[in-house]
C-alpha cells in the first residue's frame, strides 16, 4: 500500500482599483533573483513553536461531525511568505498568529525543507511561488523577494494576470504536485496584484506494508456510541506513544525518515476534549518519550 498525500494553498493580495495588463506569458524571474545560501542552525523551540501553530488550526478547523484534514505547513509557509512583505502592527498581529518572530520562522522553515527525504519510496517536497502583475501601478519590494527566494526556495514570476497566468499558475501547481491537482484557480480577480503559491507532497510506501491478509472487517464504534461495519487494517509496531488523556503508537514508512502517528483519547473523552490537552510543547514531549514496546494496531481502512 502506498501512501499519498498533498495540498496547495495560495495567498492572494489583493488591491481594490483598475489593474489592466498585457497579453503574453508570464516571465520567470528567479535567475534575478536567485536563491542566496543560507546558513542552517536549527533550533528545538523552533520546533514546538511550529508544531503549537499546527495544533491551533488544527484545532479551529476541527468538525465533530465528520472528517478533518488539513495540512499545517503548507499554511505556515503561506502565512510566512506574505509575513515577510509585512511590518508595523500587521507583522506584529502575524508573528502573534504564528508563533514567533518573521527571522526566527524564515529560519525554522528554511531548516525544515533541507530535511526533507528525497528517496524513491519515502519523498516529500515542499514547492513554494510567488506572480506579480506586471501592471506599471504595482512593483513589488526585491528584499521582499530575495528573502523568500532565498528560505522558501519560492520561484518568483512577472505574469500579465490574464487567462495566461491562469494557465501558467495551474501547470506550475501540477508539475508540482505530481500531476496530482491539475487545477485550482479559474479566473484572476481583478483587484488581485500578487499569490503566493505553497504545493506540498508526500509520496511514501510504509516500511512494512499491509498485507491481504491483515485487512479484516469488524465493528467500529463512534463518539455517539453508534457502532458500523468497517475493514480494518491489522499490525504489530514498536513504537508506543503515552499522553495523560491518550495513548497511541507510530508507524514508519520506507527509510524511517518519517511516520504516521495515531492517537487513541481515553474512555469517555471526545476528540475535541482530547485535542484541548495538547499544545507544541507536549506534543513534543509525547514524541520525545516514544517507547520501543511492541503495540498490536489497527486502523479502519483508509
Amino acid at each position: 500500500m502506498k501512501k499519498k498525500a498533498l495540498s496547495v494553498i495560495l495567498a492572494v493580495i489583493l488591491i481594490f482599483s483598475s489593474t489592466g495588463c498585457n497579453n503574453g506569458a508570464a516571465r520567470n524571474m528567479s535567475g534575478q533573483m536567485g536563491a542566496n545560501p543560507v546558513q542552517i542552525h536549527h533550533e528545538k523551540e523552533g520546533d514546538i513553536l511550529t508544531n503549537h501553530f499546527a495544533l491551533e488550526i488544527f484545532k479551529k478547523s476541527f468538525k465533530e461531525d465528520g472528517n478533518t484534514i488539513i495540512s499545517p505547513m503548507s499554511v505556515l509557509c503561506a502565512l510566512a511568505m506574505t509575513a515577510n512583505g509585512a511590518k508595523g502592527d500587521t507583522q506584529a498581529q502575524m508573528e502573534e498568529v504564528l508563533g514567533m518572530s518573521v527571522d526566527r520562522l524564515n529560519h525554522a522553515v528554511y531548516t525544515y525543507r533541507n530535511s526533507l527525504p528525497d528517496e524513491e519510496k519515502c519523498k516529500v517536497t515542499l514547492s513554494n511561488s510567488i506572480w506579480f502583475t506586471e501592471h506599471v501601478r504595482f512593483t513589488p519590494n526585491e528584499k521582499f523577494l530575495q528573502t523568500n527566494a532565498d528560505y522558501y526556495g519560492a520561484e518568483i514570476y512577472e505574469a500579465p494576470f490574464d487567462s495566461s497566468t491562469v494557465k501558467d499558475i495551474n501547470n506550475w501547481i501540477k508539475n508540482n504536485t505530481n500531476g496530482m491537482i491539475q487545477q485550482v484557480i479559474n479566473e484572476i480577480p481583478a483587484s488581485a496584484v500578487m499569490y503566493l503559491i505553497n504545493a506540498l507532497t508526500f509520496d511514501a510506501e510504509w516500511a512494512q506494508i499491509y498485507e491481504n491478509y491483515q485487512i479484516q472487517d469488524g465493528i467500529f464504534t463512534m463518539e455517539d456510541g453508534m457502532t458500523k461495519y468497517v475493514d480494518y487494517m491489522h499490525s504489530q509496531v514498536n513504537y508506543y506513544l503515552e499522553s495523560e488523556h491518550g495513548t497511541g503508537f507510530m508507524k514508519h514508512y520506507k527509510g524511517a525518515k518519517c511516520a504516521f502517528a495515531a492517537f487513541l483519547p481515553e474512555e469517555g473523552m471526545t476528540v475535541k476534549e482530547f485535542l484541548d490537552t495538547l499544545d507544541g510543547e507536549e506534543l513534543a514531549r509525547i514524541f520525545a518519550n516514544v517507547q520501543n514496546v511492541p503495540v498490536v494496531t489497527q486502523l479502519p481502512k483508509f
